[in-house]
């Protein structure tokens, strides 16, 4: 869950902010999932990053 603990510290250690959007509202999150998308692609599945202790 995006809401966890750990997650919510991970986010935090890496200096990110979370924001949450309404469900089922596209206008919303539409650019952000293209973003992620090309994230994973192009930089998370070709590297191996170290955890980070929470």
């Amino acid at each position: 869950m995006f809401t966890s603990s750990r997650y919510t510290a991970t986010v935090k250690a890496y200096g990110l902010t979370q924001e949450f959007i309404m469900p089922c509202s596209p206008e919303q999150n539409g650019m952000i999932e293209r973003f992620i998308r090309t994230l994973k692609e192009e930089c998370v599945w070709h590297y191996h990053f170290p955890p980070v202790s929470a």
